[in-house]
């Protein structure tokens, strides 16, 4: 006798039943482990969709505000180099200027001079950082940089001492020149007239905009 061991066409269905089914899971399992989320969020949850959701959220918020603290962080590390670097260059140029001005010859005057326009392209240079797409002291203005160029700064100044007849009144066209509705203010500060954007690291805590290029202090 022969036992015949051909499926039937119950097998057959069940068989194709169970195929179709584990491929639909394996395309669900697929999909989760892509997006990273459960695809029957109810049965993940146990019922408990509200709370799922809110600390869903919460790490959402988290996220944003590990990124916002990190610009905000890059933001002021990079101010801080930059004023660094400009106190440094005054540091080491003012006494030598003062020493200069007080016994120094034309050999002396003309070296001082060289070294004036190095450690005003240091300062000008240091003021016109930017991080990413922003110029950190051009307060909301982000299409150029805070400043002119040094040797435009370098001209206004000539210009505005040209006719002094003394030391005292050189000093005081230069201070005219500095001060509100002057050349620099006019002619060189190229930034906004608000204050940039306060540095956010969370939601309800942020530190103070930084200080533009035309702060007085």
């Amino acid at each position: 006798m022969q036992f015949s061991l051909t499926p039937d066409a119950i097998f057959n269905t069940r068989q194709a039943r169970q195929n179709a089914n584990l491929r639909a899971r394996l395309e669900t399992v697929g999909q989760e482990v892509i997006t990273g989320r459960r695809a029957d969020v109810l049965q993940a949850t146990n019922g408990q969709v509200g709370d799922a959701f809110l600390l869903e959220k919460a790490g959402q918020d988290i996220t944003r505000q590990r990124s916002t603290a990190s610009l905000a962080t890059a933001r002021l590390d990079a101010a801080s180099g930059s004023i660094s670097a400009l106190r440094e260059t005054l540091v080491g140029f003012t006494p030598n200027a003062r020493v200069t001005f007080a016994t120094g010859g034309d050999n002396e005057f003309a070296l001082m001079a060289l070294e004036a326009e190095d450690a005003l392209s240091g300062v000008m240079n240091a003021l016109g950082r930017r991080h990413g797409n922003r110029h950190l002291f051009g307060g909301t203005q982000t299409t150029g940089g805070p400043l002119a160029p040094s040797d435009a700064l370098q001209t206004g100044v000539n210009a505005a001492i040209s006719g002094a007849a003394s030391g005292a009144d050189a000093i005081s066209a230069i201070n005219d020149y500095f001060g509100a509705g002057g050349g620099f203010e006019t002619d060189i500060y190229q930034g906004s007239v608000e204050d940039g954007p306060r540095l956010h690291v969370t939601d309800t805590d942020s530190f103070s905009p930084l200080p533009k290029a035309d702060a007085q202090d």
